[in-house]
């Protein structure tokens, strides 16, 4: 985002001043849209081209004048900031005679911040408006706004332009919308804000001098390299004149990994910072002088050769739950051309030891292993042997011979260092130099509209040839708006008449001439293409003939304007409810997500909204504000009404409430209690309070599960179901002074399980939810559990990888032993292409209807370099196998029937 000068009256010239330029001042004053003076924040920032550069604040008096000395002779930028006024940017100012600045009233907007999971205004938040100017000068620039007791907010001053709102408290994590430049008067904006804390600190450098300027970057894991951190907010959190920075809110269970980032310093990566509730975080971020790598790299005969050289880090995590390594890939790292003297200087480079490769354009890469890298100081590697490849080059061609434009190609091989190599082609041109010879190659190569071409090859010479893609079977076409000028923004599907349940082709599009190009269509034959677009009628275009390796052109398609519906959102009192989220979904919808995306509104200040581009049929019309109860209501849209009324009546909704009780029968405090509906799209929960007591309110009137947990999520008793009734209050208590204890050891094939984990769940529960899961004790094999109550549950069972499903019935005893033997049955096989030759990498899943009837239980695992999988300690029953790979079309094996040796 590049900051744009916004309008201001600047009254007089501004002319150079005389004097020496190390001395030399800016000096102003500040009015507002009546001429008046005015107080104000003045940023000015000298050389803005360098990113180094840090603003200077310096605050107007009464009289609206201002003065800043001890400025340099480069350029300058002048931001004028004043409270309920429109900030104004003046770019490449000179010094000048005093300045008048005038500022103008701009636009306003207005909301309300509250709680997502009570819906309660928060009256100790704070709003920030950022405007695109501010980008350069950070997120200190950005205008600062309080709310009044019910959290409601009127913000003045803001530039007719696309902003930024943004508000958090100290109990909540900063959320941020953004609003377009065309914003209508009535809008009103609802910021819902999650739990959070606030989290600060300082930048220090390797001496404990604070580092002013800074700006605050994270990563989700530690990295070595900063290339890549992202930093913290649009404009950059940025640390003051006094080396601190305050992070508004930070998300509750979030884990960031924060470093300090300034040109010419190593920003050392934090630990990994997860907020506590309740908890204001204070971080120091230390900057260390970088590291410096420099080396030479020698030919067989000795002499020193530059070719271009990169440096790649290793980057290895482990999984925890069988203490297996997984590689993510190599962290690429900085590139560098050899100095005049012929050898190469690697600088900025992090300050610990590192496992690092060296690519080298045309030789092999190098494992350098661990590099003994370290604050301030150089290493030198002395020079390098480097070993020639041979030259692997040629063209992507499609069935005809024909160069695919606009493809890629990867080469990828373990020997001598594991390494891989990707090129994008413009006119399907490649060439790879290094290739090590007498090793396995994977070459892997691809296009839009192309099926993947994946061999292993070995080369022992300089090589020239053709990788032959085969075209799947597509769509291609445009979209056009009903005016003739092209549609944008689109969703485009295929599906299939004569395979209605096969997941339909799916590509969103975002294109300047509204063109599409959708594949691969699988199965080939009839297909009815939908386009959903914003605001106009779902597009149906039947009977589309798909043909394999064929594209298809429908040519120009235009889109008709919709339905509208429309209606007013009222509290209980009858009052407007404004920023009420009201979106509608098909019945008969195969992605639901889609429609709600795109027919959906909020109401405004009058709470009305209005929603285009519906189509004929049944639809489920659903509405939420934090306040209250979901609402919902099914439609029928006729085609003879192209504008339908309806108005959504929120309620307070049922009520649900109870206590907690521990094993002595002592009331258990800060025990959190979760609600989840089936039509509820928010969070609603609570925490228990002194007494044990909890009260969760504005629920709809279905069935809803309700769970108690504790502060480390283990469940606290059993979830339970409960019908809501509006206006009702239904009781749940938690008691674990009347609960069973199941105890009892796991084995894997008879032997006792070293880890592993067992969930209970309720038979009548959602899939997925109200579980209550215990650790296996490692080297025992015994588990503990707490039920709340007897009845019929499913059992997951759990151990390095081995899964087991059961169902038990658990009778109304004090406690109960029950010990659970995970079976060792395997599926064998292979995954193959069409020629029977092996694919490594494949996902292979597999399912058991009986024992899981949702699906969504299944075994996975994937094929090895030979194209062979094991899905291993599976129960007795009826299995399906199906292999997925990217360009493959999907697998699925008949029925496989395991029984118990």
């Amino acid at each position: 985002m590049h900051p744009l000068t916004r309008s201001g009256s600047v009254l007089a010239a501004l002319l150079a001043l005389a004097g020496d330029p190390a001395t030399a001042a800016i000096a102003g004053r500040v009015t507002g849209p009546d001429g008046e003076p005015r107080s104000a924040t003045v940023r000015v920032l000298e050389n803005p081209d360098d990113p180094g550069s840090i603003p200077r604040v310096v605050r107007s008096g009464k009289d609206g004048r201002f003065e800043l000395g001890g400025l340099g002779d480069g350029p300058l930028w002048v931001r004028v900031e004043s409270p309920g006024l429109q900030p104004v940017v003046l770019k490449n100012a000179a010094f000048a005679a005093p300045l008048e600045v005038q500022l103008e009233a701009g636009t306003s907007v207005q909301g309300r911040v509250v709680d997502q999971r009570s819906g309660e205004g928060l009256p100790d938040a704070t709003v920030w408006v950022c405007d695109r100017d501010a980008e350069r000068f950070g997120f200190d620039a950005c205008a600062e706004h309080a709310v009044d007791a019910g959290g409601r907010f009127t913000v003045t001053g803001v530039p007719p332009t696309p902003v930024r709102l943004g508000a958090a408290s100290p109990e909540h994590a900063f959320a941020a919308i953004e609003l377009p430049a065309r914003r209508g008067d009535n809008a009103f904006h609802l910021i819902e804000l999650e739990n959070g804390a606030p989290l600060s600190g300082r930048v220090i450098d390797d001496r404990g001098r604070p580092m002013p300027g800074a700006r605050i970057g994270r990563d989700q894991y530690t990295v070595p390299f900063t290339d890549a951190t992202e930093v913290v907010f649009d404009p950059p959190l940025i640390t003051d004149e006094d080396g601190e920075f305050r992070h508004p809110g930070v998300q509750i269970h979030s884990r960031w990994v924060y470093r300090g980032l300034v040109d010419g310093w190593y920003g050392v990566p934090s630990g990994s910072v997860s907020p506590v509730k309740g908890t204001a975080q204070k971080l120091e971020l230390t900057l260390e002088r970088p590291a410096t790598l420099q080396f030479g790299l020698t030919s067989a005969d000795g002499d020193l050769v530059q070719p271009q050289v990169r440096l790649v880090h290793h980057a290895v995590r482990s999984y925890a739950k069988n203490g297996s390594t997984s590689s993510l890939g190599g962290v690429s790292g900085p590139k560098a051309k050899a100095g005049p003297d012929g050898r190469y200087r690697l600088d900025d480079l992090p300050t610990k030891p590192l496992e690092l490769k060296l690519t080298i354009e045309g030789y092999q890469p190098i494992d350098l292993g661990e590099v003994p890298l370290a604050p301030g100081k150089t290493t030198d590697l002395g020079d390098l042997p480097v070993v020639p490849g041979v030259a692997v080059n040629g063209t992507v061609v499609d069935g005809d011979g024909n160069p695919v434009e606009e493809s890629w190609v990867e080469l990828a091989y373990v020997e001598p260092v594991k390494f891989s190599h990707r090129r994008q082609t413009e006119d399907g041109e490649f060439r790879f130099e290094g290739v090590p010879p007498e090793v396995e190659v994977r070459l892997t190569s691809g296009a839009d509209g192309f099926d993947v071409f994946d061999e292993t090859l070995t080369f022992d010479r300089d090589t020239e040839m053709e990788l032959a893609l085969t075209r799947f079977a597509s769509v291609r076409g445009r979209i056009l708006k009903p005016d003739g000028d092209p549609a944008t923004r689109f969703v485009v599907h295929a599906v299939s008449q004569d395979d209605e349940g096969r997941f339909p082709a799916k590509q969103e599009v975002d294109s300047a001439d509204g063109r599409f190009f959708l594949w691969p269509i699988e199965p080939v034959g009839r297909q009815t293409l939908e386009v959903l677009a914003d605001g106009f009628k779902l597009l149906q275009l039947p009977d589309v003939i798909v043909k394999e390796q064929q594209s298809v052109d429908v040519g120009d398609v235009y889109l008709e304007l919709g339905h509208t519906l429309e209606g007013l959102a009222t509290r209980p009192d009858g009052s407007p409810a404004e920023g009420s989220r009201v979106w509608v979904t098909p019945r008969s919808s195969r992605n639901f997500a889609d429609y709600a995306e795109s027919f959906g509104s909020r109401t405004k200040r009058d709470g009305r909204y209005a929603i285009t581009g519906l189509s004929p049929g049944f639809f489920v019309v659903n509405a939420q504000h934090p306040e209250f109860a979901p609402w919902s209501r099914e439609l029928h849209l006729v085609e003879d009404v192209t504008t339908e009324t309806l108005n959504v009546e929120f309620s307070d909704g049922g009520t649900i409430h109870g206590t907690a009780r521990d094993r002595a029968g002592a009331p258990a405090p800060d025990v959190g209690v979760a609600v989840e509906c089936p039509t509820l799209a928010a969070e609603r929960s609570t925490s228990t309070d002194a007494q044990g007591y909890y009260r969760i309110g504005r629920l709809p009137e279905v069935q809803c599960q309700i769970g108690a947990y504790l502060e480390d999520g283990a469940p606290f008793g059993n979830a339970k179901l409960v019908a809501v009734v509006t206006g009702r209050e239904s009781r749940v208590d938690f008691d674990l002074s009347r609960s069973i204890t199941v105890t009892g050891v796991v084995r894997v094939g008879g032997r006792i399980a070293d880890r592993g984990f067992v969930t209970f769940q309720t038979t009548g529960g959602f899939d997925g939810g109200g579980g209550t899961s215990t650790a296996v004790e490692r080297g025992t094999g015994r588990y503990r559990v707490e039920l709340s109550e007897p009845g019929e549950y499913r059992v997951l069972v759990e151990s390095d990888g081995a899964r087991s499903f059961a169902k038990v019935r658990i009778g109304n005893e004090r406690s109960v032993e029950r010990n659970f033997d995970i079976p060792v049955n395997w599926i064998l096989g292979r995954v193959v292409d069409a020629e029977g030759n092996p694919l490594v990498g494949a996902g292979v899943s597999g399912s058991n209807g009986e024992l899981d009837l949702s699906g969504m239980m299944g075994l996975y695992t994937e094929s090895n370099r030979d194209g062979r999988f094991a899905l291993k300690y599976l129960e007795p029953g009826t299995y399906t196998v199906g292999a997925t790979k990217a360009g493959y079309r999907p697998a699925r094996s008949d029925p496989i029937r395991v029984q118990n040796d």
